[in-house]
């Protein structure tokens, strides 16, 4: 027994001193991220707030974005190093060539999507939406959801009409007569449950989509600063601890940026599942999205990309090997 307890002993110090060594070689590091100002991003946020990148000795220069398309863009433009941004845009990025790869999903929902109409043009149910206009940020998980509400609900995506518009300009279109119906996610999507009450229907996707939320980068960096994603990645990870043992002061704080009401804001984040980490669904989910891409769309490269090149956990395994769920 005595033995056991110098082993684990002897592992906790080995530990600390790894945590230690990293911290010291990410001290002074400069990280440049582009993030969406979206409830999918609260242990981003968290981590900002409560100093969790700075202990981990990393200067980060955060810059904010409507959502993760945008915060994408930045990093694929060189302006930023990473991004926190859903799974689709990533997929579309990789599909045209571009290099990139994730190192953890922060954050999923199966709630914070859905398919908002107005009753007022007729649409009660969704074969109602045959013959309409239906508002979606194309480049987004919101065009992968509708292509899936579709065929979920046995609609031909040919009988419809696909309107890109951005979230903000979603609701004025639905009442303006524009379009029948939008794929919003929140605030967005509450926002718009809320003015339309009484006189809007919402078709949800929880029976065949879940929505990741990313931490996505460039290959050449995530490859170029494996102490920098280390303490990048242990700050969200404290940040997780931080929501799950404060609760409401976290909500507190994330609200206090969203701007968002209390009463809104615990129906949003309760739709969440806010987790560091990468399990084998999720990279179902990047192989479902590719073929999606490879039916719907030209793409520049010869080959179907390896779903496991496309994941650099190097990061997340030495940080916190349980939370990598799959075999590489």
């Amino acid at each position: 027994m005595r033995q056991l307890a110098l082993i684990a002993l002897v592992v906790l110090l080995l530990a600390a001193c790894h945590r230690d060594s990293d911290k010291a070689g990410a001290r002074g590091q400069v990280v440049n991220l582009a993030y969406a100002t979206l409830p999918d991003t609260s242990l981003v946020r968290l981590a900002l707030d409560r100093g969790f990148f700075a202990a981990e000795g990393l200067v980060v220069n955060a810059k904010p974005f409507a959502f993760g398309k945008l915060a994408l863009a930045s990093v694929l433009g060189g302006s930023s190093d990473l991004a926190t941004v859903a799974e689709t845009p990533f997929v579309l990025a990789i599909m045209a060539g571009e290099k990139l790869s994730i190192s953890a999903v922060i954050a999923n929902s199966d709630r914070n999507m859905a398919v908002v109409a107005s009753e007022s043009q007729g649409v009660t149910l969704p074969s109602d939406l045959v013959g309409k206009a239906i508002g979606v940020p194309l480049g987004t998980n919101g065009e992968y959801f509708l292509d899936a509400f579709l065929i979920a609900r046995g609609i031909e995506k040919r009988s419809v009409r696909i309107v890109d518009l951005q979230p903000d300009q979603m609701l004025h279109a639905i009442q303006s007569g524009r379009i029948a119906a939008a794929v919003a996610w929140n605030p967005t999507l509450l926002h718009m449950k809320n003015s339309l009450a009484g006189k809007g229907r919402v078709f949800d996707g929880e029976d065949f989509y879940t929505a990741s939320f990313c931490i996505a980068g460039t290959q050449d960096f995530v490859s170029k600063h494996p102490e920098a994603m280390r303490a990048f990645l242990r700050a969200l990870i404290s940040a997780e601890a931080f929501m799950t043992d404060n609760p409401v002061q976290a909500r507190a704080m994330i609200g206090k940026d969203s701007g968002s009401d209390e009463a809104s804001l615990a129906t949003i984040l309760d739709a969440f599942k806010f987790r560091v980490g990468i399990d084998k669904s999720f990279l179902l989910v990047l192989e479902d999205e590719i073929n999606w891409v490879i039916r719907s769309r030209t793409t520049s490269l010869e080959a179907k990309p390896d779903i496991l090149g496309l994941i650099d956990s190097e990061a997340l395994s030495s940080v916190a090997p349980e939370r990598v769920r799959f075999i590489k």
